[in-house]
């Protein structure tokens, strides 16, 4: 069993308190500080960390239709909202995945570069949990990635009233399904990866 470290969507924009919601910077310390110290049990360990963030062209045409509607503009070509914040672990090391919608699989090489790493399984931290977090974990199962564990201090989501949802939703508990097999702490998986 190989793991990777999935950080999604921890860039400017998503931590942008005019935008989507607006409270993700009230937990922007919190979460760099956790998906750090991830990173760097992950590159001790030799395994690989994956940095994903959206970004699309100026004119939208690349971005999904409701983006498109709305005329959001924070994650496009001439913004900084779709550079990863400055406070993050990243190093030349890092892979990096640029997606166009909520899961990060679809339609960019993301899998590609798991399979030649021999990853078979992934631990995902980053923003927003009840979005592109849940979609990239469903478009995880769907390529068999197991088992698939979150980061419990390193997600968060701006509209908080859907977290705990999608959390009791994903997450496996005795006796029930889950498509996520695990809501771990970074002790519970750094001793993971020791």
């Amino acid at each position: 069993m190989k793991y990777a470290l999935l950080v999604v969507d921890m860039n400017i924009g998503s931590f942008d308190p005019n935008s989507r919601g607006g409270i993700l910077h009230l937990v922007k310390e919190h979460l760099i500080s956790c998906i750090n110290e991830l990173v760097v049990t992950f590159r001790v360990a030799n395994l690989p960390v994956i940095f994903i963030t959206q970004r699309y062209r100026d004119d939208l045409t690349d971005a999904l239709p409701l983006q498109r509607k709305r005329g959001d503009k924070t994650f496009v070509d001439s913004s900084v909202g779709w550079r990863l914040l400055p406070e993050l672990d990243v190093s030349a090391h890092d892979f990096y995945v640029i997606k166009k919608g909520y899961d990060a699989f679809c339609g960019t090489d993301l899998d590609s570069i798991l399979r030649r790493q021999q990853v078979t399984s992934l631990v995902i931290a980053g923003v927003n949990t009840y979005a592109c977090v849940l979609q990239t974990t469903m478009g995880a199962c769907e390529r068999l990635y197991d088992p698939i564990l979150w980061s419990k201090k390193g997600i968060a989501a701006s509209l908080p009233q859907f977290e705990q949802n999608t959390i009791d939703y994903m997450v496996a508990k005795p006796g029930q399904f889950g498509l996520v097999d695990g809501l771990l702490s970074n002790e519970e998986i750094i001793a993971l990866l020791s």
